[in-house]
């Protein structure tokens, strides 16, 4: 209620400053604790705004720091294996074990005892990958084995299938009786993985900071581990902001004159599919001060990252920083050095009972402008509040050159980078360029 009475006072900004005055020196302790208002901010009119932006202009590589120095990696939990994949861990992996646990074959072939090995040996046994049984091997012997294996007692190497040929058969014609070696030497441990030849008992498997992908996940499982310790997955809720913009799914026979639909909350969703976190939809809110301000709050509560687009920049309706301070958060930079996305903001904003923080990124609306910032900021924070051991973009030197004028490219964000790199391209043969990536590495 207290908002709606600031919105009808605007008419006549003497009443209102007084008004609001009269209000806060006889309510003072009434502050609307669960929002955290300053009301000592007063709602200009229109024709009050400012005409120039007041928030210095920081280059890319500063805002990019400055971004990550308020960014604490959210903290850790116990989950199982597959809840693992995309986090990163909080700990160090170690073998407790070693693997293979046993000597074990490299190839299909015969297990041998290498030492004064004749040409032509008897087939004692078989082994294949499985078995538990130990068998005890003798010279002059072999034992057909397969691949992973457990070599048997007495065996010092392997000698592969393709070095061998048939010599005779059991009498029922099933199986080998003899065979003979066609190699020349046979060396100790040939074609045998000993004991811990892959992971040592102690070893370091996975450092702290990594990120658990498929390939990670399945080392672990070969550890035996079955609870991984990692940064917990962050939530991150999307907002479109624009009284113009309708969901993607209505058709044009629903939509009014002037109304868009809403791009940038799929395109942004779709960018965090697979990196490791909770990506929620939280609709479109509408360019009204009271809806922007309840909303955001509520949402900051519940989310560890906001993402809105539009309403960041210097039109009458941009209200995001201007509602940012009201709820009591810190706008770290609202204007990058860089083009598109120059009204780029990032500021942090406190949950309620001192709770901790809710990392807040208003981007620009324009569809490229929004992908292209979200690629170079909050990718990056996302990183970091996952507790990446490097959450900076590496920068790559390449060389670059076309051999075609046009090119087709399936990603916005190569579409806009394209006229730039065909100007470059038109000024100079070759020209060395740095490219941002999205991987850390």
């Amino acid at each position: 209620h207290h908002g709606h009475k600031h919105k009808h006072e605007h008419d006549d900004g003497h009443k209102h400053q007084h008004q609001h005055q009269h209000h806060c020196h006889h309510r003072k302790k009434h502050e609307h604790n669960h929002h955290k208002h300053d009301h000592t901010h007063s709602r200009r009119s229109v024709a009050d705004r400012d005409r120039q932006s007041k928030w210095p202009m920081v280059k890319v590589s500063d805002a990019i720091n400055t971004m990550i120095a308020h960014i604490t990696p959210l903290d850790t939990c116990s989950v199982s294996l597959f809840e693992s994949i995309g986090l990163v861990l909080a700990e160090d992996v170690i073998a407790q074990e070693p693997h293979p646990r046993f000597p074990a074959s490299v190839k299909d072939g015969y297990a041998v005892v290498a030492k004064d090995c004749p040409k032509v040996l008897s087939v004692a046994s078989q082994v294949t990958a499985g078995d538990s049984e130990e068998i005890q091997l003798q010279p002059g012997t072999c034992a057909r084995i397969t691949t992973g294996a457990p070599v048997p007692k007495g065996a010092t190497a392997v000698v592969m299938v393709e070095d061998t040929e048939l010599v005779s058969k059991t009498d029922d014609g099933k199986e080998e009786k003899e065979i003979k070696l066609l190699c020349d030497t046979v060396e100790e441990g040939q074609d045998i993985r000993p004991i811990g030849f892959d992971i040592a008992v102690g070893e370091k498997v996975l450092e702290k900071g990594q990120v658990v992908h498929p390939a990670e996940l399945g080392l672990i499982a070969t550890l035996g581990v079955s609870t991984v310790n990692v940064h917990r997955r962050a939530t991150v809720g999307v907002i479109s902001t624009g009284d113009e913009l309708v969901d993607a799914t209505t058709s044009a026979n629903d939509m009014k004159f002037g109304q868009i639909r809403d791009s940038n909350r799929y395109t942004l969703m779709a960018s965090m599919a697979g990196i490791g976190v909770d990506v929620r939809d939280c609709g479109v809110i509408s360019d009204k001060e009271e809806s922007l301000e309840q909303e955001i709050f509520r949402l900051c509560q519940t989310h560890d990252v906001l993402i809105t687009s539009g309403g960041v920049s210097m039109g009458e309706k941009d209200l995001i920083k201007g509602t940012i301070t009201r709820l009591g958060g810190t706008v770290h930079f609202g204007r990058v050095f860089m083009k598109p996305g120059k009204p780029t903001t990032f500021a942090t904003i406190p949950k309620k009972n001192g709770k901790g923080q809710t990392l807040f990124f208003g981007l620009p609306g324009n569809p490229v402008s929004c992908l292209v910032t979200y690629h170079l900021f909050v990718r990056p924070a996302i990183r970091a509040l996952q507790g990446y051991a490097n959450a900076k973009h590496s920068l790559h030197p390449v060389e670059l050159s076309f051999t075609h004028t046009s090119l087709l490219v399936p990603n916005i964000t190569a579409l806009f980078l394209l006229p730039l790199l065909q100007k470059l391209q038109r000024q100079r043969p070759m020209k060395r360029v740095t490219l941002s990536t999205s991987a850390p590495q």
